[in-house]
């Protein structure tokens, strides 16, 4: 009669994990996760999906692309300011050389001597390029949040569908010795 009722409580603990395991969800909102109701930081979710290698593969994944996008914010920023300080500055001296230049028309043409000329339209040419590069990496920027929000999505799609895939079973029955039981993770 031990043996029975010792097999009953091991049956209930084991019924009792699958329920537990079932019903603590993965799941993501508004940039948060969450098991259950309880809503995990950073620093726990490698030990959340430690268990769940595809899970863990995704959400790093987009850490990563989530890393590439807060580079991509910071070099929008510098390529479009830089560009458009160079610009300026060199459009500026490109404007002064000219009013010199014009200023001066009347004694170049007495004199021989002839104008130095500056590099202020390369340094334009140079900014317009940052501010064009500095565009394109802004574009980038929402498709890449795109990814890693996609990434971060389905790390808790992952989760659950492997979180029913893992059944905890208990077989008890008789066997040649007398009675027995198995059980399988």
């Amino acid at each position: 009669m031990k043996k029975v009722a010792i097999l009953f409580v091991i049956a209930f603990c084991v019924h009792g994990a699958a329920l537990a395991q079932h019903e603590l969800k993965f799941f993501k909102s508004d940039n948060t996760f969450y098991l259950g109701s309880y809503r995990l930081l950073e620093s726990e979710m490698r030990q959340v999906l430690h268990s769940n290698p595809s899970a863990l593969e995704s959400w790093e994944r987009g850490n990563a692309i989530k890393g590439v996008n807060t580079g991509m914010k910071v070099a929008t920023g510098v390529l479009i300011t830089v560009g458009g300080v160079v610009t300026i500055v060199s459009f500026t001296v490109a404007m002064t050389e000219a009013a010199a230049t014009l200023a001066l028309f009347p004694l170049l043409l007495v004199s021989n001597t002839t104008p130095s000329y500056s590099f202020s339209g390369l340094w334009l040419a140079a900014g317009l390029v940052l501010m064009g590069a500095g565009t394109v990496t802004g574009i980038m920027i929402p498709v890449t949040k795109a990814r890693y929000q996609s990434c971060y999505s389905d790390v808790a799609s992952i989760y659950n569908r492997d979180l029913y895939k893992t059944s905890v079973s208990l077989h008890i029955g008789t066997t040649g010795n007398g009675f027995g039981f198995s059980l399988k993770f």
